[in-house]
This record gives structure tokens, C-alpha cells and sequence, in this order.
């Protein structure tokens, strides 16, 4: 779990999807995962006129941050040099191990005294207005089950404590937005460009490094069928 300077200072988190992982999604300063067009509350958080610290865990397209930014000031840390800047230039970058980089950040900020001082009142409510004008949601249909309602009801089942495993596509963004994940190694997905057929054989080595738990792949018809020779097993 990395060490969020949000957690002392109640600093809104907008993950994205290979940082679901890293930050505790029942917690209420989790905004959900940025990388959806429709939720508008994130591009609220993402492009506020508060300050804005953007960790990059792995290579992104990158092209959200086309986005008209409003922000007072960019922070973006990237332990690949090359990322920085290349898109949108930001007002401080630091290249270097992210975990080290937040853990400094965290000192500065207990150096300066500024736990309980910093008034970040009005940008959490601004969110949580839009938030509930805009909310994530999907249609039902009265003779069938849709895969978000039936993605919920597994987290409901699981307690919300399944290593969940997906294939490339729309049930993989489902997944991400539906199951609300605990710890780390929890949520295994293919990033970057994506591999169809990940879902399947990540969710079996998953079940043999992890014996006892309860491993789940949430997969497509696509992406099941590229690797379904591995059931031979």
C-alpha cells in the first residue's frame, strides 16, 4: 500500500485502473477509477483549481491530461524520465521511485506543520456534488441480470475479499468499477495495450500462489476462448 499524502490530509484520489491496488477503494477519499468518460465528478477532481500531484505507476496514453487543466500547480512523479513533460508540462516534476518520492513528500509536509490546517473542504464537496448528479450507474433490465449488478452482488458474496482477474475490454472496466478492492495483488489486469486471454491463466496462478482463497476471473466470450486450452490443466 503505498503511502499517500491523502491519508493525513484528506487530499481527494482519483486511481486509475492499475492503481486500484495501491490505494484503499472503500475509503471515502477514493473517487472512483478516472479513466471513465461519463463520471464527471473525477474530471472535477482531476482538473480543480487545487493543487494536483499526478503518480504514474506504469506507461499511460496520457491523454486525459489534454484536458484543459485548471489546476494551481502540477506535481508529477515518474520513475521513467522520458514521461515527463511529454504530454503536458508539469509545474514540478520528480523522477524517482514513487514510494520513496510520496514518503518524502509526507516528511515535508510533517515538517511544515500543516496536518489539520489545510482546508480542502470546498473541493471535497464540489466532488461530492457532482458526484451525486452524475453518479456511476447502469441500466437493469427486468428478465435478465447485467454484468455491473451481478459484479456487485460478487462483492457483496466475497466480502469484497476475491482476487479478482480480467480479460481486455468493457467486463474488465466493470470490474474494476464494481468490485470494491481491500489490498494490494487483489486486482490483477493487464495494462498498457491490453492482452486478450489474460483473465484466465492469471486467475490460475493466482489460485495456485494463493491456495485457500477465493479467485475469481471476470472475462468475455473473447477473451476466455484465446486461452481456454489452459482448463487441460
Amino acid at each position: 500500500m503505498l503511502p499517500y499524502p491523502s491519508s493525513n490530509n484528506s487530499i481527494p484520489i482519483s486511481p486509475f485502473i492499475k492503481n486500484l491496488n495501491c490505494v484503499l477503494r472503500r475509503n471515502p477519499i477514493i473517487k472512483r477509477l478516472i479513466a471513465q468518460r461519463k463520471l464527471f465528478f473525477l474530471h472535477i477532481n482531476l482538473f480543480s483549481p487545487s493543487s494536483k500531484i499526478k503518480l504514474n505507476l506504469h506507461p499511460i496514453s496520457s491523454k486525459i491530461l489534454l484536458i484543459p487543466c485548471n489546476a494551481k500547480m502540477i506535481v508529477y512523479i515518474d520513475i521513467d524520465s522520458a514521461e515527463l513533460g511529454k504530454i503536458k508540462q508539469p509545474h514540478v516534476s520528480v523522477c524517482g521511485d514513487l514510494k520513496l518520492a510520496l514518503q518524502g513528500i509526507n516528511r515535508i509536509l510533517e515538517d511544515m506543520e500543516v496536518k489539520g490546517k489545510l482546508d480542502l473542504g470546498a473541493w471535497r464537496e464540489e466532488i461530492n456534488v457532482q458526484k451525486e448528479k452524475f453518479p456511476l450507474s447502469y441500466k437493469t433490465f427486468d428478465d435478465e441480470i447485467s454484468p455491473q449488478y451481478a459484479i456487485e452482488v460478487l462483492d457483496e458474496l466475497t466480502n469484497g475479499d476475491a482476487i479478482i482477474t480480467a480479460g481486455v475490454g468493457q467486463h474488465q472496466m466493470w470490474a474494476a468499477q464494481f468490485y470494491k478492492y481491500k489490498r494490494p495483488r487483489q486486482w490483477l489486469t493487464s495494462g498498457g495495450f491490453g492482452a486478450m486471454g489474460f483473465g484466465l491463466p492469471a486467475a490460475m496462478g493466482a489460485a495456485v500462489a494463493n491456495p485457500g482463497a477465493v479467485v475469481v476471473d471476470i472475462d468475455g466470450d473473447g477473451s476466455f476462448i484465446m486461452n481456454v486450452q489452459e482448463l487441460a490443466l
